[in-house]
């Protein structure tokens, strides 16, 4: 979806009020600024793990979108499968543990099984840590040498227990950054997996808006 979607314009029409579309990442990365692990960061890069894979970056305190609004889509990167190239995510996000545990997408208490699985040392929980922290060092690196970030925040939609777990993972089986960061526990950091956090992130941003315009914007003249 861009800005100019049918339905955009429709719901401003039915509501009679401003409307936006947000990437799930950048409003979960507006949402670690205001209230998380981004708190007065400028620079970062939220690394957002949920049934897809994405990232939400802020650059010099302003939340980047991209020339056509696509930046972030980290999912999207090609790796080596077994069957030719396929989208890290397919590798990283939860896409791949559900497939693994036999679960549907759709399912009203997916977290919960999910959850349950993790609890109870399923071997597929374990694989999936493995393989995915694998791909997501991969992953950092690369966010790390294109943004020079401050920081990279690890978040998501799951069990806050299986997100902790990942992170635990990332940090156990990664090698060394190409930047030298030093303590890798400093860079790469929890970020939260409340699942209404894209929620809040999306309603704050016209908030900060108003209250902190966008000094890019200023700059442009007059339309």
């Amino acid at each position: 979806l861009n800005k100019d979607h049918p339905l955009v314009a429709r719901l401003a029409l039915q509501t009679g009020l401003p409307v936006s579309l947000h990437h799930d990442a950048s409003a979960a990365a507006v949402a670690e600024r205001l209230s998380g692990s981004a708190k007065g960061i400028d620079n970062f890069a939220l690394i957002f793990v949920s049934y897809g894979l994405g990232a939400g970056i802020y650059i010099n305190g302003e939340l980047y979108r991209g020339q056509h609004r696509f930046a972030g889509e980290l999912g999207q990167i090609l790796v080596p499968g077994q069957e030719g190239p396929v989208p890290i995510e397919r590798r990283t996000a939860l896409v791949d543990l559900i497939d693994r545990l036999g679960l549907q997408p759709n399912q009203p208490d997916l977290l919960q099984e999910i959850e349950c699985a993790a609890q109870a040392d399923h071997p597929e929980v374990a694989r999936w840590l493995r393989q995915a922290a694998g791909h997501l060092n991969w992953a950092i690196d690369v966010v790390d040498c294109l943004l020079d970030p401050e920081r990279v925040i690890i978040g998501g939609q799951m069990p806050a227990s299986l997100l902790r777990r990942l992170i635990a993972t990332v940090l156990a089986v990664g090698p060394e950054l190409t930047v030298d960061r030093g303590d890798r526990r400093l860079f790469i950091v929890e970020g939260s997996a409340d699942p209404f956090f894209v929620a809040i992130g999306a309603a704050a941003e016209p908030i900060t808006h108003a209250f902190a315009p966008s000094f890019s914007a200023m700059l442009k003249p007059p339309a």
